[in-house]
């Protein structure tokens, strides 16, 4: 019937729209034979009926570019319907769809809603375009389209960096700038005829920009949700030579890469774009947020690449690929000066290379997320509509709860799609390439994500042959009986082959077994380059990211491997229309992706890396740009480094750094003055250098020649100083140099010395027999120490001039992966202090104010940490116990206090001056003489136990990450500390009639003593009520639970002791724990230890569920057992009731465990640390997997989540009633029986418990009850 009315309609459409290029008016109206009025006015896009009788209004569709008929609908309507027709329409209205008698006398065009624009200058611009010239910027033209729309290049203006790289992909850092420059062909007629494009980026400061290609970046308001066919007219910017294009679309999505335009050609490069909001997770501490998108952005960047014209169509919504995928297929950046290999890339972004002009992507994946994602999936999932596709490729961030989670994830997927009409693509995930995966001799891959193809393949297959509710209980026979069972039951169903209830609307494209296939092919291929004997891992390293200077990504491709891997989607679509006939699985699929090939772009071709590239030497070489780093300026164009005095007081030189980049100009000589005062802060005179600050020279220079502003000045005992660079001026003759006063201005913070009562590091890196040519190691010399699981270097390095060393230094670099490159790894350089005047081991304690000095200049990387620690070993390479100052992030930024406070610069030398001041409780760090920056300092403002509580070392320390800076001129020193204030501490009760509070005698309700003292504070409950915790200064939260406490006077305070009445025990116990009056100090002495690791248990407090104080045992440690005995063995007739409250947190090797026992346990090896293997009553097992077992049975006990085990234990049978519940009794998470391991166990004694190796392993617990069994009520 469908097809029928189709018919009738295009007939007589046929005859009633004649001409198709007849622009008709807005409005038009007929007279039927009975006298009714008809007419269809417009409004935008929003159509207005009026009609004296109910109608049918015939809405035609046609393409812009041939106006052949696209789509024809229908919709009945009566006087003041409104309804809503596309650009370029036609609209009819006919008496019935049976007779189809016009009521108009002609149809009414609806207008198309088109933007043109011409690229060059502006005196040669097209009938109907919008000029863009290269000063037409985004962010300053007040120039709009018609209706209203912004538009403009982007990348071309100073602030251009603040523009996000959400909007069109394109990174830029402060300072980049983009030049443009305009072109145009001998004759100019029209709008393709000029031309604007990149020639390269702006100086910086004097600093020139890094070669390579820059990016032409337009883009222009649009509509959110909205659909819009795009032309781009690409050419060459010199005429004459030949050019080489990649354009981009929206978030860097890909229409064509490297094309070849002849010299004097013009290329038309088409794609339909659609703007969707998209969720993005907060990368650098912001927090995540939704960028609801209103810009259609063009990029186009290449070899000799101009942009001559863009025409923007608004058209109907079209189909649509909804990308949802992890790190691996996701939107991603790119770097200024573009360079394929150097950017992360998205398979699913890639796609736009290859996919049909009129089909639209929406890529709504991000980093870090798996199939179980509800944030991105939910952002705009409800614009999914008929016709549309949904592509789903994830397994990689499913490492906790594998394939089976990622087949319990995927349905909803499917679910949303079907409901709408759209098709959902399963897609297999590309695999990683790290060295265990590679066997050298067969060139071959191993896959380490197959699992998630097979799973996404069999559900697939179960919805094509049975339908939804198959489908359903497959997954449901998974997650019941496990993966293989629900396998097997898959088989079942999709052997009795395809039935009425089975889907149309899904596929499943495999990329995992494709990817590894292709990498084989990939890395023979760069064999035959490099002609190598051998088959080498690293040969598809050019297809994963990595930047010069850094290492490669062992699971992210770069554009070059993500087109590649869209480029193999396309092919396995393209095999399955190839071999429909081969089943009728295969052809339910070939059917559902075939509008995705029809028309695909046959032409495009994957990226191949060059010859040149690969002969440059492994990924990556220097074939890679330079990564760029804001030079980012100093306040004044110089810093005083270093004033040196004689022993007699005379001055000897001064080191005065000129910065290259500064606030300031620096546009005459300066000259050093240093005023001396006397010890009672008069002015005793002034020195004056006679040999200028050269502001013609970046660097160090050292002045020597002075003269005094009275004869025989020195600085003598007592006396201060203080020195500053000014304007200066050549008086000439006698007077020579002298302070410009008539054009005053500053060249320097003013310099005051730091009086170091005593040294505890002065490292100037200078080692008797070195070359300092950049290849000698430094561990071994002056006490430093390298470690760490990465592949780390020290260097000796120094700067000279005229072949004299001006500077030494240590140049620190990690690749943060490990040798392999299989997987991260850590950092270590630690020195050790330097040993006291009278030979004895220098540590820093507690308390005192220090300075930490240091010259610094950021190669690459980021985020090293620098700090101190107290003391190292092959176990604890970083310390057992450190504090960071600051720490060196990307692109040179200088964090402190958790928040940035600075920046050097790559390649300059910068100065870091950090005080730790542990008395007031402050961190005051300077950068290259800008304002000082103070904050709290956590670790020495409390008023708890100070730590760590010594300091021995010097530490840098990185995890995870690829850094490289050099450091010169280390200084440590004790500063002077100023007189410390007096502080009063003042207690009382919140209820005198529940209890007192005093310190220490009885009475006693105020002290006033030295700042930091420690001070003992006492809370006497009255009977019938007990301390509930102690609060300070009015706060409702809780600082302390037990009844006595020492305190630190670290400021003036008040403390409340708050009493409640006393809730009297459930039970009788025989033992009951709550950890309300036990500190982690006091556990040992209450019998919970540990005899390797006591420091890893603690006691916490948790306000989120209620539990407050609990015990943790857990540390970043090789596995460490602890233990609790109950001094006696607690016994009864009627069986004992042993319950708690535990939580699981799980290592990333060896189990957690808890045991309560009778006195018989075993352990491997006889060793605590090694784990149980008998003896016990109740034995609780967690892998690092997560999964959890009792006594050998398995259970569903969450990891990282409290849960209530109550153990009902029969000594006579020696059987145990094990139930676990949430805390809230909402979910079971085990009711069972279980045997005991001791079958002589007559009761308890104690408890056992060990925490897994390295990251993250700990065992918490709280509320241990023990009581008779016949008391026992649920």
């Amino acid at each position: 019937m469908k097809n029928n009315l189709k018919k009738l309609l295009c007939a007589a459409l046929s005859t009633a729209m004649i001409a198709g290029s007849i622009v008709l008016p807005m409005t038009a109206s007929a007279d039927d034979t009975t006298g009714g009025n008809y007419a269809v006015t417009l409004d935008g896009n929003t159509a207005t009926i009026h009609s004296s009788s109910n109608a049918y209004a015939i809405i035609a569709s046609y393409d812009s570019d041939n106006g052949t008929l696209q789509k024809l609908d229908y919709q009945q309507v009566s006087d003041g319907s409104k309804i809503n027709v596309p650009s370029g329409a036609r609209i009819m209205l006919w008496d019935s769809l049976q007779n189809m008698r016009p009521l108009l006398i002609e149809p009414v065009n609806v207008p198309r809603k088109m933007w043109k624009f011409d690229f060059g200058d502006s005196d040669n611009v097209a009938t109907g375009y919008y000029s863009v010239t290269k000063d037409t910027a985004y962010s300053t033209n007040t120039t709009k389209t018609s209706d209203g729309k912004k538009f403009g290049l982007l990348g071309t203006d100073e602030k251009a960096y603040e523009v996000g790289t959400h909007i069109d992909g394109i990174d830029t850092q402060e300072g980049q700038v983009v030049v443009v420059n305009s072109g145009k062909k001998n004759t100019v007629t029209s709008a393709t005829d000029d031309f604007l494009g990149a020639v390269g980026g702006a100086p910086i400061k004097g600093e020139p920009a890094i070669e390579g290609d820059y990016p032409i970046r337009f883009s222009m308001d649009a509509e959110n949700d909205h659909y819009y066919k795009v032309k781009v007219y690409v050419t060459g910017l010199n005429q004459t030579k030949d050019a080489v294009a990649t354009v981009f679309s929206e978030r860097r999505h890909p229409i064509i890469t490297e094309e070849k335009i002849a010299a004097g050609e013009t290329k038309e490069v088409k794609f339909t774009a659609t703007l969707q909001n998209v969720y993005i997770k907060g990368r650098d501490g912001a927090k995540d947020f939704k960028y609801a998108d209103d810009m259609l952005n063009v990029v186009a960047v290449g070899d000799n690449v101009a942009i001559s014209a863009i025409e923007v169509e608004e058209v109907e919504a079209c189909p649509t690929v909804w990308m949802y995928t992890d790190s691996t297929g996701c939107d991603y950046a790119a770097l200024q000066p573009f360079f394929p290999l150097q950017n992360y890339g998205g398979t699913g972004t890639f796609l736009s290379k290859y996919l049909p002009t009129g089909v639209a992507i929406s890529n709504q994946g991000d980093g870090g997320i798996n199939a179980t994602d509800s944030a991105h999936w939910n952002m705009a999932n409800a614009n999914i509509g008929k016709g549309d596709f949904v592509y789903v490729q994830y397994g990689h961030n499913h490492k906790d709860d594998g394939p089976l989670g990622y087949l319990k994830a995927i349905p909803k997927y499917y679910e949303k799609a079907h409901s709408v009409g759209a098709t959902t693509i399963y897609v297999g995930p590309i695999d990683r390439h790290n060295t265990d995966q590679f066997d050298a001799e067969t060139n071959t891959w191993k896959s380490t994500l197959n699992g998630f193809s097979k799973a996404a393949q069999y559900y697939t297959e179960v919805l094509i042959t049975g339908g939804k509710t198959e489908a359903d209980n497959f997954v449901a026979k998974a997650t019941s009986d496990g993966l293989d069972a629900g396998y097997a039951y898959a088989d079942t169903v999709i052997t009795k082959g395809i039935t009425a209830n089975g889907a149309k609307d899904v596929v499943f494209i495999d990329l995992n077994q494709p990817w590894l296939d292709w990498m084989k092919a990939a890395g023979a291929k760069v064999k035959e380059i490099r002609g190598s004997e051998v088959y080498e891992k690293n040969a598809v390293d050019y297809y994963f990211r990595g930047v010069r200077g850094g290492g490669i990504d062992g699971t992210h491709p770069n554009d070059a491997g993500a087109d590649n891997g869209a480029y193999l989607f396309m092919q396995e679509a393209l095999k399955l229309q190839n071999n429909k006939a081969q089943s009728a699985i295969t052809e339910v699929e070939a059917n559902s992706i075939k509008p995705l090939v029809t028309g695909m772009r046959s032409t495009a071709t994957p990226y191949e890396v060059s010859e040149t590239v690969v002969k440059a030497g492994a990924a990556p070489n220097k074939a890679y740009p330079d990564v760029y780093v804001s030079l980012l300026p100093t306040k004044y164009p110089t810093t005083i480094k270093n004033v040196v005095f004689a022993e007699d007081g005379t001055i000897q030189s001064v080191d005065v750094l000129k910065h290259s980049v500064s606030e300031k100009d620096m546009s005459a000589y300066g000259i050093v003055v240093i005023t001396i005062k006397n010890s009672d802060g008069t002015e005793k005179g002034k020195i004056y250098a006679n040999a200028q600050v050269d502001n013609t020279v970046n660097g160090t220079q050292t002045i020597t020649e002075f003269r005094t502003s009275t004869d025989g000045l020195v600085l003598g005992e007592g006396d201060t100083y203080t020195a500053v660079v000014y304007r200066a001026k050549d008086a000439g003759g006698d007077e020579g140099l002298i302070v410009d006063t008539d054009n005053p201005d500053t060249y320097s913070a003013v310099y005051e010395p730091m009086t170091i009562k005593s040294s505890i590091i002065s490292e100037n890196f200078n080692y008797e027999g070195k070359t300092y040519s950049g290849d000698e190691d430094l561990a071994g010399n002056g006490n430093w120490a390298l470690a760490g699981s990465a592949v780390n270097t020290g260097k000796l390095g120094a700067e000279s001039a005229d072949d004299v060393i001006n500077r030494r230094y240590a140049e620190f670099a990690s690749t943060g992966k490990k040798a392999d490159n299989s997987s991260d790894g850590s950092f270590y350089a630690s020195k050790k202090f330097d040993v006291a005047d009278d030979s004895s081991e220098t540590v820093i304690g507690t308390s005192g104010k220090y300075l930490i000095e240091m010259d610094l200049s950021y190669v690459s990387g980021g985020d090293l940490n620098f700090g101190l620690t107290d003391g190292i070993d092959n176990r604890n390479p970083g310390g057992k116990q450190s504090i960071t100052l600051f720490n060196v992030a990307s692109n040179g930024s200088i964090k402190a206090g958790g928040k940035e406070v600075g920046s050097i610069n790559k390649g300059k030398w910068s100065t870091v001056r950090y005080i730790l001041d542990m008395d007031n409780g402050t961190g005051t760090i300077q950068i290259d003489g800008f304002d000082p920056v103070t904050y709290e300092f956590s670790n020495y403002s409390t008023f708890g136990t100070v730590s760590p509580t010594q300091l021995t070392y010097f530490l840098l320390s990185a995890s995870k990450a690829a850094v490289d800076v050099k450091i010169s001129d280390l200084k440590v020193g004790t500063l002077e500390q100023e007189a410390l204030p007096k502080k009063t501490i003042t207690v009382e009760s919140s209820d005198n009639t529940m209890g007192s509070a005093y310190i220490g005698e009885a009475g006693t309700t105020e002290k006033t003593v030295d700042m930091n003292d420690m001070v003992t504070l006492t809370a006497t409950a009255n009977e019938g009520y007990e301390l509930l915790a102690w609060r300070k200064d009015g706060s409702n939260e809780n600082f302390a639970f037990t009844s006595e406490i020492t305190v630190r006077a670290h400021d003036t305070a008040k403390f409340t002791a708050v009493f409640t009445v006393s809730e009297p025990d459930k039970y009788n116990y025989l033992y009951h724990e709550t950890f309300k009056t036990l500190t982690t100090s006091t556990l040992a002495a209450n019998g919970w230890v540990s005899a390797n690791q006591q420091s890893a248990m603690t006691v916490e407090y948790d306000e989120n569920s209620s539990l407050g104080n609990y015990l943790r045992f857990g540390a970043n440690t090789n596995s460490r057992g602890g233990e609790k005995s109950f001094g006696e063995t607690y016994t009864s007739d009627n069986g004992l009731v042993y319950a708690m409250n535990i939580k699981f947190t799980k290592a990333n090797i060896d189990p957690n465990e808890f045991a309560v026992h009778s006195g018989n346990m075993t352990y491997n090896d006889g060793n605590k640390n090694y784990g149980c293997t008998g003896g016990y009553v109740l034995y609780l097992k967690q892998t690092k997997d997560g999964a959890i077992t009792a006594n050998g049975q398995t259970t569903t006990i969450p990891n990282n989540e409290w849960v209530s085990v109550v153990a009902v234990c029969d000594f006579t049978t020696h059987k145990v009633n094990v139930v676990a519940k949430s805390l809230d009794s909402s979910k079971t998470y085990f009711d069972g029986e279980v045997d005991m391991a001791d079958t002589s166990a007559t009761g308890l004694s104690g408890l056992y418990c060990k925490y897994g190796k390295s990251s993250g392993g700990s065992v918490s617990m709280d509320n241990i009850e023990i009581f008779s069994a016949d008391q026992y009520t649920e």
